[in-house]
């Protein structure tokens, strides 16, 4: 059996946030060469700008080409096109397609002219004519977190997902005979099947990886591996088109590296690659090796500095005295009671008591040493002097307590101490004690008052069956009541948290988490909508019908979340249908009242006036008695109808 190469751990990244500044500048240096060149002739021009020029687009690359939410044409590669087409003057026009395979339909089948963005192969070279690449990206292929098996990655033993048509796909299925790839019409689909757990893993450009993972918060994914393959983005037109073609490479010659920086800044995100704690050595590692050997090399250097330093400051003593007095400065002008007791000479210095409690203690300061028991509240004052024993007995250099103390409306104020002591060297015995006193009154009954409001409002949303929850702008839940999270566990079997993607853990398909997303972005663009969303039965619950209301959160003037209520409105859906029913076969029963019931009584009262001018000795006088007969009988058949219809509705 061939041997397939394996991947040791060294190659495993989490998608993070450090290497893709390092790695953009790295790219640059793959994008083509920039030179100048002849500029088109004037009846090129004349004649390019009489012929329509039909553009491909493609519907789902981002972030290089895409269809965005507002339904735009958008992108990086759309941003060189735009810049083409003004230049040069093209007639565009644009033709869209569904997926990827249909474009390259279109291509083949003369339904289009110009693709902006593909990469070369050999079959499509039967039909197209390429450009030289303007844009070299990496394919890799990202893992499932889940699949991590030991210290070694087989690809051929691996089920992954792609895009159906991408020649990435054709690629690895040369490269690794047998691999079992799953065929999606977008990257997105595909990226969420590898995530859900329905594929071990996606075969992706870096590219599209880093822009998706970072719109839909996905974390649950790893580069498994680095496949030594690349996209080289080209331009493309059909043969029937080649008088496009020097256009196309003149202007990719032309192009400014100014302004390729400032495009590719524009779409493509900085959260790429960080390597994990259990990597192997590679040549990031021992770079910060070498650093952290080099400052440790440093730090002694600084060591003995601050030796030679502390020398010196033997003799600042006049720096020494202006600190002190800057000290004293600072004492009397902050907001708590600072205190310094002297054990050896019982001295006792505090700055301001009544700071700490803003002038309601009921003591003065002179009276602190001596008395502070007096006014210590009866429940705290076991523990204060328990404590106090425990800080001097123990060999600890701070000591802190938090404790009610009478005021001088003889109510109690709760305060906080913090103490310093400073030990005989070599001894247990304390010789200095310098500490902080401060008032947290308000500070603590506005944490009362916080978690009151807390406990009412969690109490008011989780006694409701609506499901009501809060995500931020990249759609990470920041909250939710009891039912929201009972409901996901019933759907899913999963406990969701706080900071998990709504979007990709909650069981939606991949068009209901299109649709979601829409939703959410209205919301984030500071609308309020409200939608009534039809729930197919499952094997979790029956059929029902829900109305999500979604409302932007701001923070100042700008949206930073989205506040969501689902409520059942089964019921009511119910009934509303019943009523539309009803009002059906009423207006079934009106008209089979003004319509067949009229034709027999119509033609009764015309019999009935041609009996009354007919002798009953004529003929036609027991024809007319005949129809008159039949013409009752079909009008009893319709009152008959008339009213089995009426009954259904009660």
């Amino acid at each position: 059996m061939k041997a397939h190469p394996t991947y040791p751990n060294g190659v495993f990244y989490c998608l993070k946030y450090s290497v893709l500044k390092t790695f953009s500048l790295c790219l640059l240096l793959f994008l083509a060469p920039m030179f100048s060149g002849a500029t088109p002739t004037d009846s090129l021009r004349k004649h390019l700008s009489t012929e329509t020029i039909r553009l491909a687009v493609n519907p789902a690359w981002p972030p290089l080409e895409y269809i965005n939410e507002q339904n735009e044409h958008s992108g990086l590669i759309t941003e060189y096109t735009r810049k083409l087409i003004a230049q040069y003057q093209l007639p565009v026009k644009k033709q869209h397609f569904s997926s990827w395979e249909s474009l390259l339909e279109g291509l083949k089948s003369g339904k289009a002219d110009w693709v902006a963005g593909i990469h070369p192969t050999e079959e499509r070279k039967q039909y197209l004519l390429f450009t030289k690449p303007f844009l070299r990206i990496p394919v890799v292929v990202l893992i499932n977190k889940n699949y991590l098996k030991g210290d070694s990655l087989h690809l051929a033993e691996m089920k992954l997902s792609g895009v159906k048509s991408y020649a990435s796909i054709e690629y690895m299925e040369r490269t690794y005979p047998g691999i079992q790839i799953e065929k999606y019409p977008t990257d997105f689909e595909a990226l969420v099947q590898a995530s859900l757990g329905n594929t071990d893993g996606v075969i992706i450009d870096l590219f599209t990886a880093s822009f998706l993972i970072n719109k839909y918060g996905i974390t649950n994914l790893s580069l498994g591996a680095s496949l030594n393959y690349e996209w080289q983005v080209s331009m493309a037109v059909t043969k029937s088109r080649a008088d496009l073609l020097p256009i196309l490479n003149q202007f990719i010659d032309q192009l400014e590296p100014g302004y390729q920086q400032e495009v590719y800044a524009k779409f493509v995100t900085s959260d790429l690659l960080q390597k994990p704690s259990n990597s192997r050595w590679n040549p990031y590692s021992r770079t910060m090796l070498i650093i952290i050997i080099g400052l440790l090399i440093l730090g002694i250097l600084a060591r003995q500095s601050i030796k030679k330093l502390q020398n010196i400051l033997k003799h600042k003593t006049k720096d020494l005295k202006e600190a002190n007095e800057t000290l004293q400065y600072v004492v009397e002008a902050a907001s708590d009671a600072i205190l310094y007791i002297n054990m050896k000479t019982k001295e006792f210095i505090v700055n301001d008591i009544h700071k700490i409690t803003k002038k309601r203690m009921a003591m003065k300061p002179s009276e602190l040493y001596h008395h502070w028991q007096e006014h210590v509240h009866p429940d705290d004052l076991p523990m204060l002097k328990e404590g106090i024993a425990q800080a001097f007995k123990s060999l600890d250099s701070t000591w802190e307590c938090t404790f009610r103390i009478k005021d001088a409306t003889g109510s109690y104020a709760h305060v906080r101490v913090k103490i310093f002591l400073f030990r005989t060297p070599g001894s247990p015995q304390i010789e200095r004690i310098i500490g902080a006193i401060d008032d947290r009154t308000t500070e603590l009954e506005k944490e009362a008052q916080l978690l009151f409001e807390k406990n009412n409002t969690e109490a008011l949303i989780n006694n409701t069956h609506d499901l009501i929850w809060s995500v931020d702008t990249k759609l990470r839940l920041l909250s939710a009541n009891k039912p929201y999270i009972n409901y996901i566990r019933k759907i899913t079997g999963l406990h969701t948290k706080l900071g998990d993607p709504v979007l990709v853990y909650n069981g939606l398909s991949t068009q209901e988490v299109i649709t979601w997303q829409k939703y959410y972005d209205i919301a984030l663009s500071g609308k309020t909508i409200t939608k009534e969303i039809h729930l197919e039965a499952n094997q979790h619950e029956a059929e029902k019908w829900i109305e999500v209301t979604f409302n932007p959160i701001y923070k100042y003037t700008s949206v930073i979340g989205v506040a969501v209520n689902a409520r059942d409105i089964t019921e009511r859906k119910k009934y509303t249908l019943a009523i539309e029913k009803q009002n059906s076969k009423l207006k079934e029963i009106a008209w089979i009242q003004s319509h067949e019931v009229r034709a027999p009584l119509a033609r009764i009262m015309s019999i009935a006036m041609l009996i009354a001018e007919t002798p009953p000795e004529e003929a036609l006088f027991a024809e007319l008695l005949h129809q008159l007969t039949e013409s009752t009988h079909e009008l009893d058949t319709i009152v008959y109808a008339i009213s089995e219809r009426a009954e259904t509705l009660l």
